[in-house]
Order: C-alpha cells, then sequence, then structure tokens
C-alpha cells in the first residue's frame, strides 16, 4: 500500500505526461494540416519579427526624405515631425 503523498506524486506525474501528449499531438497534427508548414503562433511571431525589423529601420534612419533610406521604410509611412 502506497503512503498517501506517493500516491498523490505518481498521479500528478501521469497526468503531466498525459497534459504533455495533448499538447504535442496537438501542434502535431496543426503542423501537418498547415499549408506552409508553420504553426499559427510561429506564423504570428514572423509578422511581429519582421514589423520590429521594419520600425527599427524607421529609427535608425535620419530625418530625411525617406526614399534616401534603404530598405522596408516608404514614402508613405513619413511621419510629420516639427522641429
Amino acid at each position: 500500500m502506497l503512503d498517501p503523498l506517493t500516491a498523490l506524486s505518481i498521479a500528478s506525474s501521469i497526468v503531466q505526461f498525459v497534459d504533455y501528449g495533448s499538447k504535442l499531438l496537438s501542434k502535431s497534427y496543426e503542423l501537418y494540416e498547415s499549408a506552409d508548414g508553420t504553426t499559427i503562433g510561429n506564423a504570428e511571431l514572423e509578422v511581429i519579427a519582421k514589423d520590429l525589423q521594419d520600425l527599427n529601420e524607421w529609427i535608425q534612419c535620419p530625418l530625411r526624405p525617406r526614399l534616401v533610406c534603404s530598405g522596408g521604410a516608404k514614402k508613405s509611412d513619413d511621419v510629420k515631425v516639427n522641429v
């Protein structure tokens, strides 16, 4: 016979194993069903990273016409700055 603490420990280990297995199967199925081989979360993170890169480039670009700057910042993205 197991003491109550050991039984609780075994039960919690089983629940953690089942939880991990279900998450693994869920993500595997999501990858299998996706058209481009990536999860929704990864696609969202890719868009966020691209937006951050564009914002970083825009911030580093000196205050001059955006056509002089290279990269993703476009003339239509200009923000009027009163100096």
